[in-house]
């Protein structure tokens, strides 16, 4: 059920919620869970912050009992909504061997595996599927309606990949309705030409934009720019802050007020899966820039938080990290931060 509270405080992820099917990188299918962009950044967010919140919506076979997990890892779930008018929004991932993930195609995954193909994947095109619509929201897109009688002052807010119209509409909506840190990681099925007049401005006024290199490339194609020029030139749209995921993992930090960049590596440990790992980054970096106010702590909170997810599968187990260890890894990592001269 809809909890009545009408101000939310703390950490407050909006984003999907999917069936999640993963095969590992030694082929094994993982039990289906909820997982999706949301639970990724929500359990990011909660290795940092004890005050996290998920804004999303469920299929109508969903049971509250199917949101135990996230409960029990301190993640309020009462702004999670029951919606009849569909059935499932499932999801599917492969963790190759190389440290590529596949998620698209999954029958000739789970045949190369001798696993038979889940009923719920039977119709699945690909993760991005429908994210880039313009004209309508679908059943499972977080909506206008389900910011409803929420106050956000003093929160941070994460706005999850996800469909181009909850993009568009709902920051506005949230500053609206009282939040002033402001978040957003775009989904690569819009980061392209064709949008390029919606992106920009759809970043106007955010606090920062955390898209990846991929995505920054495909948007940026027509431009003969380097990621630094990338950077900067999001952050000249209106932005106060934007970071690059890259390629490599490291992250690029342009601070627009500033005018500061940053580069931060990754934080190497035994990497076994890459399977929603930018969005832990991303749900640490929110907990981050709410706890210190600095936009360079919250990517080492987040990077820290990304190394701890990438040592296993599942949106939950970063946060059976023992907390001695989370100290000693951001400690670590301040040594290796890099000023880029621009």
């Amino acid at each position: 059920m809809r909890s009545m509270v009408s101000a939310l405080s703390g950490a407050v992820v909006i984003g999907r919620l999917r069936q999640e099917h993963l095969l590992t990188h030694d082929g094994k299918a993982l039990p289906v869970h909820i997982g999706g962009p949301a639970t990724y950044a929500g359990c990011g967010a909660a290795l940092w912050h004890d005050d996290v919140h998920i804004i999303s919506r469920l299929w109508k076979s969903a049971s509250e009992k199917s949101l135990d997990p996230l409960f029990h890892q301190r993640i309020n779930t009462r702004q999670i909504r029951f919606v009849t008018e569909y059935d499932v929004d499932p999801v599917f991932f492969h963790q190759r061997p190389d440290g590529t993930v596949i998620d698209h195609h999954p029958s000739k995954h789970y045949l190369s595996h001798d696993l038979n193909l889940p009923k719920g994947l039977i119709r699945y095109q690909s993760s991005l599927n429908g994210e880039e619509e313009t004209r309508t929201f679908a059943p499972a897109t977080i909506q206008p309606e389900d910011l409803t009688h929420l106050h956000f002052t003093g929160a941070g807010v994460h706005f999850t990949p996800g469909h181009y119209l909850t993009h568009a509409t709902l920051p506005l909506q949230v500053k609206e309705q009282g939040g002033t840190l402001v978040t957003l990681s775009p989904s690569p099925a819009y980061m392209n030409p064709a949008f390029r007049e919606d992106v920009a401005a759809l970043v106007q006024g955010l606090t920062a934009f955390l898209p990846d290199e991929t995505s920054c490339r495909s948007y940026f194609r027509r431009e003969n720019y380097d990621l630094i020029g990338m950077a900067k030139a999001l952050g000249g749209m209106g932005v106060e802050m934007v970071v690059i995921q890259c390629d490599d993992q490291h992250k690029l930090l342009w601070d627009q007020k500033r005018q500061r960049m940053w580069s931060i590596p990754f934080y190497t440990t035994h990497n076994l899966n890459h399977i929603g790992t930018r969005d832990v980054f991303c749900g640490g970096f929110l907990a981050g820039l709410l706890k210190t106010g600095d936009p360079l702590e919250g990517v080492l909170y987040g990077v820290i938080a990304e190394s701890i997810s990438s040592e296993g599968y599942g949106p939950w187990y970063a946060l059976h990290a023992h907390p001695r260890l989370v100290a000693l890894r951001l400690d670590a990592l301040r040594e290796r931060v890099t000023r880029v001269s621009t």
